[in-house]
């Protein structure tokens, strides 16, 4: 009801005419100059004031403290807007990602931690810390632990059903390089053996975002180690030769 309130209150006290473009005050502080086009399902959608042909932003109306109208008419038709693949630009996001992979702890017998920093408009940097042996089916009896490294290229989704989109959504490329140290009980062998492990790959996956703060995430990595713990294991990354394999299948929060 609160919202319903703001928007009957902007449309009637707000002047419809002015000399100048629109204003929009966020709850920050911050001032944007902007040509409002819509607000729909609590979302204000705009552009750049001095680049009307350019992308369209979105930020959340629960971080707008009010709107001052120039010449503009903000349009509140539900049925006029649907975004569509490449519309929109997103400047008001969460920013980081927090997730647990889920194979690991259950398959592979390690605990894989991941934080998403998002860098830019569709990339982010991905950095993780897995302990070996702390996990279900620890094939090897092995323990150690890897860090891994990589940097995600987000494409937008191929279609688009709601209006918040996250950054961290969609399908993506992220190249990858691993690196740890593990000691493990081969097979038929008494004699603990250590390795450490180094790998590079090149990883595609798909991140669903459920709602604004939860999302799965889901990829399949191949690339290159010639270091590394037993022959197609599901630790860190399967080696075979000097193939490196990988899946993940993980869930976390967006902060």
């Amino acid at each position: 009801m609160k919202t319903l309130y703001f928007y009957l209150f902007t449309l009637i006290c707000l002047p419809i005419i002015a000399v100048g473009q629109d204003y929009i005050h966020k709850k920050d502080g911050k001032v944007l100059e902007v040509t409002v086009l819509e607000i729909k399902n609590d979302q204000l959608y705009f552009q750049g004031f001095e680049n009307e042909d350019g992308p369209m932003y979105v930020v959340p109306m629960e971080k707008v403290e009010k709107i001052v109208y120039g010449k503009q008419k903000v349009t509140y038709d539900e049925g006029q807007y649907s975004p569509t693949k490449g519309e929109i630009t997103f400047i008001e996001d969460k920013k980081l990602a927090l997730k647990v992979d889920l194979q690991g702890a259950l398959l592979g017998g390690i605990t894989r931690i991941n934080t998403e920093i998002n860098m830019a408009k569709r990339t982010s940097m991905a950095i993780g810390f897995g302990i070996i042996g702390m996990g279900l089916n620890n094939e090897f009896d092995a323990n150690g632990y890897f860090m891994d490294l990589g940097v995600r290229f987000y494409n937008m989704p191929n279609s688009i059903k709601k209006d918040y989109i996250s950054v961290f959504s969609g399908p993506y490329l992220m190249p990858e390089f691993i690196l740890g140290e593990i000691e493990y009980t081969p097979k038929g062998i008494d004699k603990r053996n250590s390795t450490n492990m180094a790998a590079i790959l090149l990883n595609y996956g798909y991140q669903w975002v459920m709602n604004e703060n939860v999302f799965i995430d889901l990829n399949f990595g191949i690339g290159y180690s010639s270091v590394g713990g037993p022959q197609g294991n599901l630790y860190a990354y399967g080696q075979f030769g000097s193939v490196a394999l990988k899946s993940a299948l993980g869930i976390g929060l967006l902060f």
